[in-house]
């Protein structure tokens, strides 16, 4: 815009005074004005200014001074806007063409341009509904059933400069409740209901009604009060009923052969305070660096019931080393008054905090808290504790323990049991029995690759041939020539025992086999038993034994040798 006036020279200019002048609006020396900031219709849509003429040296008035106005047009930078929680409701027997609701979508815009027009869309449910550009929405079917679906949520859109594909839109969801009608006889409203019940209930408590619908074309309410005839009680974990938690109500008309329904009613027990609250974060430490007002560490509480809270935390003995403040957050900061603490004092330290769940009804707790002095490295951590130093084991070295502990009983009583069987082994021979040992056997066992026995024929030394007399003279050590094994009922004897052991079973496949209390016939070692040591009777010579020299001197004698000829010799 700019101004004009007939008294306008080169000396004269102009000067704007009122809404937004040298602010918003500015004029230059040739009466052309300018806005110099944005302008909002919506917020101000008309300026009234004044135009002065004056001289520019002597600040004279040239002319009258004139007002204007200065008008805003409208753009389209606003879009449509819906209020909120939209709701409707309609009966379930409405006719096709039935209004329903009225939705009216408002545009900051001019309205009487296309910039403030609005025209409205159903994004869905146009089979059941549909909305004219008066914002009124209408049904288009008589079906709705209530029964079948209660509630309808539809999308509408509102668009600004109708009839044109660019615009402003703005969405937003409708709910359209099915309102019930008397068209069905007395039948509950839903199939399952759910009721509550506290865990502290006493017996016949009413715990739930429900009503049921119509008969004979008349509405009538039938009330079922349910009471509780069996107690029940949560425990820790979980809810512990001693009766069903279903239950099945029959509805019926109270008229002659009346049509009966059924419902599925679920009870939960619910909870109540019956828990008092207990301290958690309970392990605290002084450092001996700390000063007064260090927050030496935070606690906190944990309930057993399943209700939320808010815990309040309370000193409930006061304390001249601590003081407790209660953060609102369900934990407390346990704050020092004074410093000083060494390790070296064996003081304990113990706070006493009541705890409150400000449930219904209240319930309180008054915990513990022992508090260490420790010796600290930077940031509070714990070098040493000495006062409170631990003298316990944790559960994984207990276990440790326990396990060499069995293990070592084991080892022990296997031991004993080995001894005691061995002991009765010893104890069940006989010191009269007498035993041969053989080592050939057609199994041996893993470890004994190196058994050594010994022949038996070593014992016959003494059969010998009688010719056999030593040259020189007689010699310091005996010697024996082994003369070969004289087989007979002792061999028999052996291969019997061995065949009977190798057919055997039931037996075990010993490596070695011992046969007790029979030596066999014509041993040539003779008897070992000093009741048959006897001369008489035997067919044996013993005169070698003069020849094994003086030391054999008395033993010869023994056997009864006449040593008249030993002693002749010599």
């Amino acid at each position: 815009a700019f101004l004009e006036n007939t008294f306008f020279t080169k000396s004269s200019r102009f000067i704007l005074s009122g809404e937004g002048a040298n602010d918003m609006f500015t004029v230059n020396e040739y009466g052309d004005i300018s806005v110099n900031a944005m302008l909002d219709r919506e917020k101000k849509s008309v300026y009234k200014l004044s135009a002065s003429l004056i001289d520019s040296m002597s600040r004279k008035p040239l002319d009258k001074d004139d007002t204007f106005e200065v008008v805003v047009l409208d753009i389209n930078d606003n879009s449509p806007v819906f209020p909120p929680d939209l709701s409707g409701s309609i009966s379930e027997s409405s006719k096709a063409g039935a209004i329903v609701m009225t939705v009216n979508a408002t545009d900051a815009d001019d309205g009487s341009t296309p910039n403030g027009r609005i025209e409205y869309k159903l994004l869905n449910g146009t089979d059941l509904f549909n909305i004219n550009n008066e914002s009124v929405i209408r049904t288009l079917k008589s079906s709705l059933d209530r029964e079948k679906q209660s509630q309808y949520i539809i999308a509408i859109k509102a668009k600004d400069m109708p009839g044109m594909e660019n615009g402003n839109s703005a969405t937003t969801t409708v709910t359209i409740n099915i309102n019930d009608v008397n068209d069905n006889i007395a039948t509950f409203k839903k199939g399952k209901y759910q009721f509550n019940v506290k865990e502290d209930s006493k017996l016949g408590t009413e715990i739930g009604l429900s009503s049921a619908g119509r008969v004979l074309g008349y509405l009538f309410a039938v009330l079922f009060y349910i009471k509780l005839v069996f107690s029940c009680r949560r425990t820790r974990h979980s809810v512990d009923i001693d009766f069903k938690s279903s239950l099945e109500v029959t509805a019926h008309e109270d008229v002659p052969n009346g049509l009966k329904s059924y419902a599925l009613v679920n009870l939960k027990v619910l909870d109540i305070n019956d828990n008092a609250p207990e301290l958690i974060n309970g392990n605290l430490h002084v450092c001996e660096n700390d000063i007064a007002g260090t927050i030496i560490g935070t606690v906190g509480a944990h309930d057993k019931d399943e209700s939320s809270k808010r815990f309040r935390f309370t000193l409930a003995k006061k304390s001249s080393n601590f003081s407790l403040h209660d953060n609102e957050n369900n934990t407390a900061s346990i704050e020092l008054k004074q410093g000083g603490f060494s390790t070296e004092r064996s003081m304990k330290y113990v706070l006493e905090i009541e705890i409150s769940d400000g449930g219904t009804p209240e319930q309180k707790s008054i915990n513990l808290i022992q508090i260490k002095v420790c010796t600290c490295q930077t940031g509070r951590r714990i070098e040493y504790c000495r006062a409170y130093a631990q003298t316990g084991v944790s559960v994984s070295a207990l276990l440790a323990i326990l396990l060499c502990i069995i293990t070592i009983l084991v080892i022990v009583i296997l031991i004993v049991l080995r001894r005691r069987y061995q002991k009765e082994v010893l104890i069940a021979k006989s010191s009269g029995e007498i035993h041969e040992q053989l080592v050939t056997y057609d199994e041996e066992g893993g470890g004994e690759m190196d058994t050594n026995g010994y022949d038996v024929s070593i014992l016959s030394s003494a059969c010998h041939d009688s010719s056999f007399r030593p040259g020189t003279g007689p010699s310091l050590y005996a010697v024996v020539k082994k003369p070969p094994a004289c087989k007979g009922d002792m061999g028999m004897m052996i291969e019997v025992k061995k065949d009977e052991a190798d057919h055997d079973r039931d037996g075990i496949p010993y490596d070695t086999l011992h046969i007790y209390g029979y030596e066999g016939s014509e041993s040539l070692a003779g008897s070992l038993s000093s009741l048959d040591s006897s001369s008489s009777g035997s067919n044996l010579d013993y005169d070698f034994l003069h020849e094994w020299g003086p030391r054999f001197r008395t033993l010869a004698q023994l056997y009864g040798v006449d040593g008249s000829d030993t002693d002749s010799s010599d």
